[in-house]
Parts: C-alpha cells; structure tokens; sequence
C-alpha cells in the first residue's frame, strides 16, 4: 500500500505535534517550586484592589 506525499507530510506533522506535546506536558510535570499547582505566585488583595481602582 502506497501512501500519498500528502497522506505522508500530515502524517510527519501529528507524530511531530503530539511528541512535542508529551514534551512539553513532561518539562511542565518537571519543574519545581513553581508556587501553585497553576505555575502562578500568588496575589495580595492589595495588589487586586489597586488594579481595581485604575
């Protein structure tokens, strides 16, 4: 069975997709001391008030 160069390329793309994909999903897993499970620190309601009043 032969595959078309189209059939080919699309195919070339989702294996690249999903392997950065479960690499990026892996160096995410990775990282430490990120602050919150979010990978944000957290805010002080001080912080959230003054972008409040502008």
């Amino acid at each position: 069975m032969k595959f078309s160069i189209e059939a080919t390329v699309a195919a070339a793309v989702a294996v690249a997709f999903a392997v950065l994909s479960i690499a990026a999903i892996a160096q995410e897993h990775g990282e430490r001391g990120t602050g919150s499970a979010t990978g944000y620190s957290p805010t002080t309601s001080a912080a959230l008030s003054y972008v409040s009043l502008r």
